[in-house]
């Protein structure tokens, strides 16, 4: 390993580089030279020199330094809970804690300490440690419930992140973090949605809370599960239910069935003994399915039927996972069975034929099994050659006119797969003589199922009046016709011409808005580079130019008549005024670049930044950054994201009154993100950005930068809510390059 700032060769277990003096930092089980400039290395440098007084020195190779490490962990929880150290100093002992990855009861009891101080920064890293411990970590579930309600958002975005890497051991915190998810902030919503999944995956989560921010997932799916009328249950292999639909819970309270016992002894399978005795061979593989239906008392008295269906899923192997049980209320059905049989005799002797229908949805489609309730009636009625042992329905399809069966076919199903429970149409079918007879269909379906229904329809014959109809057609259709596409032509040019001209409006009305927008922004920028050049050049005159003109002045009159201390002292007085010339045209450089930015990064030019205003305007200040040393953006890349932070700074310093400002620098896949958050009077985000555009230049300057190099820009703010800005900044140029 070399030194980064002189690249010097490195010796196994130096502490500091020997050419340069540069201070080496043991992270975790590998080395990492402290950046210059860095203020945590100091307080880095301190805490491992502690390690060392105590360990002695540490190893070169990564298992030696792991089991050097795990040796550390009681000097490290000393190191976080004395006091008298400073907080960078804690802050270190408390990462290489959650590097280390040891859970015992003394580590999350320091790390909670930590968690209670008073910096945002100490409380993220503390956060970030209990965390990394997973369910090892949940002695500490109470405090982060706590932090879960603390008025940093980066902080309650934090606890809820660190409670859903404890998975169900956080599962006392749910309620709190359901409450998260009404929080304003999406940060905080999105973290505290994802957390509750995981710790309590039946959880019921608001979809009015998440409607921004859900994306596709486990929680869609169970809410699409909730929705289904058909109750749907997952038992294991003792038959205790491991998870449920709010319909199945529904229908098991109304016939009394306890859901936390076993189905071998609910009132269903008392029910249904024959089936149910079958619920070994189902777990063991040897029964494929078990179905019944029975009946039942209902929660008000009533009488209530329950269509049950039991089917064992497994793994590719075979291993058995679970058994799916639906329930349905077949309620309805079973009702609509004994209205067919007493209208049987109703319609025996009417002119009519009367039928039902099994219809079951398979991959093909929509497969019917039509049959006459009476045979003998729907012979007299329609006559059909019936093939030997061919079902009445295919002889009856076979006998309808060619253009009606596709018609009737996508009619019905249509119906069906819609959710309707009745319809009508007409068709034709042929008659002993070889003549078309029109007849009248008229059908009610009953759901059995997700996949099966049952109708039951009758048919009437309508030739006559179909004729008649056809007759009145006739006479009327030259006259419909002509007015139809006479009227049909003139609604037609009328709407064209009113949609061509209200889209002229919006074309023309964009076009002007856009133009002005263009302008206005271009003379703000024109301005803003006069200004620039403006106070550049008055700065080189006064300051600068009139220092060179002394210079000058001073050489003209320097002369070989005097005497050496004069010529001395005049030299003197000459080289300070170049002195100060230098630094006045390096003062300048440094406003228009940082050097700083240049020479140690975007990281510690943001921390000069944020102190320097911080003193400036007498306001609290915080700054912490997850980059590891050495992690930096491409040149034009960093410096849009320092001009952005800039601006983001002087909005604070102009406008924002806060208390308190802070940045936070993280790793991002493919770019680093950078949150400025003050706690200030905030303004309403809507109303600047559908405004003038001098009202919002900044913004607007801010966006372009952000964009210029193919990053993100966003902010968040409401009235007396303060304002949180988010720089996203790729790391790969050529990338921003493509998004450009």
């Amino acid at each position: 390993m070399n030194c980064n700032r002189c690249d010097e060769w490195l010796p196994p277990g130096a502490r500091q580089c020997p050419e340069c003096a540069l201070p080496i930092v043991v992270n975790g089980a590998h080395e990492r030279i402290a950046p210059p400039g860095d203020p945590g290395a100091e307080d880095a440098v301190q805490m491992v020199s502690t390690l060392i007084d105590v360990l002695g020195e540490a190893p070169t190779t990564t298992d030696d330094a792991d089991a050097y490490l795990t040796a550390a962990v009681p000097a490290l929880v000393a190191t976080v809970r004395d006091r008298s150290n400073s907080e960078g100093i804690r802050r270190h002992a408390a990462a290489l804690l959650a590097d280390i990855g040891h859970a015992g009861p003394d580590v999350v009891a320091a790390l909670v300490e930590l968690l209670e101080e008073d910096s945002k920064r100490t409380r993220l890293t503390a956060l970030a440690a209990i965390g990394a411990l997973g369910a090892d970590g949940a002695d500490a579930i109470p405090s982060l419930v706590r932090a879960l309600r603390a008025e940093s958002r980066l902080v309650r975005a934090g606890a809820a992140e660190a409670l859903g890497e404890m998975g169900a051991a956080a599962r006392p915190a749910a309620a709190a973090l359901a409450e998260a998810i009404e929080s304003e902030s999406k940060t905080v919503r999105a973290a505290a949605a994802m957390a509750l999944a995981a710790v309590d995956p039946d959880a019921q989560i608001s979809v009015a809370a998440l409607a921004d921010d859900l994306g596709e997932g486990d929680i869609p799916m169970r809410l699409a599960i909730d929705a289904l009328p058909m109750g749907v249950a997952l038992l294991g292999s003792d038959g205790l239910v491991v998870r449920t639909n709010i319909t199945f819970r529904r229908l098991a309270e109304n016939v009394g069935m306890d859901v936390n016992r076993q189905i071998q002894f609910s009132p269903l399978a008392r029910k249904m003994v024959k089936q149910f005795s079958q619920w070994n061979g189902l777990v063991a593989g040897t029964c494929a399915r078990i179905h019944g239906e029975a009946r039942f008392p209902d929660a008000g008295g009533e009488e209530m039927w329950l269509n049950a269906a039991a089917t064992a899923v497994r793994t590719a192997g075979g291993r058995f996972c679970a058994v799916v049980l639906t329930l349905e209320d077949s309620t309805d059905r079973r009702r609509a069975d004994e209205a067919t049989d007493r209208l049987r005799a109703v319609i025996e002797g009417a002119r009519c034929l009367l039928w039902q229908a099994d219809i079951t949805r398979r991959v093909d489609g929509l497969h019917w099994r039509v049959d006459p309730l009476d045979m003998d009636a729907a012979q007299a009625f329609l006559p059909l050659d019936l093939r030997p042992d061919e079902p009445w329905h295919y002889a009856e399809y076979r006998n309808r006119h060619p253009d009606d069966k596709e018609r009737m076919d996508g009619h019905a199903d249509r119906v069906l797969m819609a959710g309707g429970t009745a319809y009508t149409q007409a068709f034709r079918s042929r008659a002993r003589d070889g003549s078309w007879r029109w007849l009248y269909e008229s059908v009610s379906v009953t759901r059995r199922s997700g996949n099966e229904w049952r109708a039951v329809g009758f048919w009437t014959d309508i030739t006559q009046q179909k004729a008649q109809e056809a007759e009145l057609r006739a006479l009327n259709t030259q006259l419909e016709q002509r007015v139809r596409t006479s009227s049909q032509e003139l609604h037609a040019t009328a709407e064209q011409l009113q949609r061509e001209l209200t889209e002229r409006r919006r074309t023309e009305d964009d076009l002007r808005k856009a133009e002005a927008e263009r302008s206005s922004l271009l003379r703000r920028i024109l301005a803003a580079q006069e200004d620039e050049r403006a106070r550049i050049a008055s700065e080189l005159h006064e300051r600068t130019g009139q220092v060179l003109s002394s210079v000058s002045m001073g050489l003209t009159t320097l002369t070989s008549g005097e005497d050496e201390v004069q010529v001395a002292r005049r030299a003197e007085t000459l080289r300070d005024a170049v002195n100060r010339a230098l630094r006045d045209v390096r003062e300048l450089a440094v406003h228009l670049r940082p050097t700083l930015l240049d020479h140690f990064g975007l990281v510690s030019a943001l921390e000069q930044d944020l102190r320097i205003l911080g003193g400036q305007i007498g306001i609290a200040v915080d700054f912490h950054s997850d980059l590891a040393p050495g992690d930096t953006l491409a040149d034009s890349i960093g410096i849009a994201a320092y001009r952005i932070a800039q601006g983001a700074l002087a909005n604070v310093a102009r406008h924002a009154r806060a208390r308190t400002v802070g940045i936070l620098m993280r790793p991002r896949p493919g770019y680093v993100q950078i949150v400025i958050e003050d706690d200030g009077v905030g303004f309403d985000l809507e109303s600047v950005m559908s405004g003038p555009v001098d009202a919002r230049f900044g913004l607007l300057t801010m966006q372009e930068r952000a964009a210029a190099v193919g990053g993100r820009f966003a902010i968040e703010s409401s009235p007396g809510s303060g304002t949180t800005v988010y720089i996203d900044a790729p790391r790969d140029p050529d990338a921003a390059s493509r998004r450009r």
